[in-house]
């Protein structure tokens, strides 16, 4: 006769063997206090089989893969047993493209890993952010973007204090930032050769060499 046994602590499905044959008892069978002869069910991927008190049960089984939650950091799951609330199951595959496009490329939806839909809006927001925030100090700026491109420092000033705004943003700032719009613009007006992109680099070359 065939018994099943299960782990005494997990309660999982360990393995089937012979029944051994009681030497009291003839026709009757030994079983041990973690066995039944309830046959094991089948199974499917992703699927494990514990012994409930009362017969097998069918539960998921993740063991060896990874999940994560809305702060997308894969962990890797280690337990049987439905996932913890909040976290979904993502594929190796999906680990590599968090890890190149970083955690804002999928969202959870539907208890589902997807790609998030507002990626490419998302991250043009935030360069447009980061290159906002670039800046160099004033001496920095004559020397790297107005001496270049033929703007001598009177011309400068001279275009500084051509209107209120333009002096106020210039002489109650520590610093020219990417972002200023209104100083920036302003003082482009007088260096057509100079795309966005070309003074973007500039400043971001001013940053690393700080």
């Amino acid at each position: 006769m065939l018994i099943y046994l299960w782990n005494t602590e997990t309660k999982e499905y360990l393995k089937y063997q012979e029944a051994q044959k009681n030497p009291k008892r003839p026709g009757e069978y030994l079983m041990p206090a973690n066995s039944t002869t309830e046959q094991i069910p089948d199974v499917s991927e992703n699927q494990t089989i514990i012994y409930n008190g009362e017969h097998w049960e069918i539960i998921p089984d993740f063991r060896g893969k990874y999940m994560v939650n809305s702060e997308m950091f894969p962990v890797e799951v280690t337990k049987f047993g439905d996932l913890p609330e909040g976290y979904v199951l993502i594929a190796p595959e999906q680990i590599e493209l968090l890890r190149q496009k970083g955690q804002n490329y999928f969202v959870i939806s539907d208890n589902k890993l997807i790609k998030n839909p507002n990626y490419e809006q998302e991250e043009k927001e935030k360069e447009q952010k980061r290159i906002a925030k670039l800046n160099m100090t004033k001496y920095d700026f004559f020397k790297l973007v107005c001496l270049p491109n033929g703007i001598s420092y009177q011309k400068l000033m001279e275009l500084v204090n051509s209107n209120d705004d333009t002096a106020a943003a210039w002489n109650l700032c520590s610093a020219v930032y990417r972002g200023d719009e209104l100083l920036i613009n302003s003082i482009k007006t007088y260096l057509p050769d100079i795309s966005d992109d070309e003074l973007t680099k500039i400043f971001e070359k001013a940053v690393s060499d700080v």
